[in-house]
């Protein structure tokens, strides 16, 4: 693999592991927003999403601009069993972004355009 080719791999959990439904409240929610056109077709909606990079503090400043890292993103959501109510995890992407270079934070005031730290990845809200 070269530092450009960051492949994205799902998993997909589709039923709730205490009740067995398969629909999940914000997944309905999305549903019908995408009914009345108050949401693009090829987005998702969870409860919660959780990002991170494999990354030992330590190391970070150490490691060159350019170095591919392993990263996660976490969707969760409540299964829509309203005898069950389970918040769960209901996507779990396994991607690979690029260290790129900090820039300053903005103070408060001001709405400067700030690029993420990490490029690439998966976005978990497109289908």
């Amino acid at each position: 693999m070269t530092k450009h080719e960051l492949k994205p791999n799902e998993i997909i959990f589709s039923k709730c592991p205490v009740c067995g439904e398969t629909k999940t409240y914000c997944q309905e929610l999305a549903i019908k927003e995408k009914a009345l056109g108050h949401m693009r077709k090829e987005l998702n909606f969870f409860l919660k999403v959780e990002q991170g990079v494999c990354l030992d503090q330590d190391m970070d400043p150490k490691l060159p601009f350019g170095t591919v890292l392993p990263s996660y993103i976490i969707c969760y959501d409540v299964c829509a069993n309203p005898e069950c109510g389970l918040i769960r995890v209901v996507k779990i992407v396994e991607d690979m972004v690029v260290k790129q270079k900090r820039i300053d934070i903005a103070t408060p005031g001001q709405n400067p355009d700030i690029p993420p730290f990490f490029r690439g990845g998966k976005n978990p809200f497109h289908n």
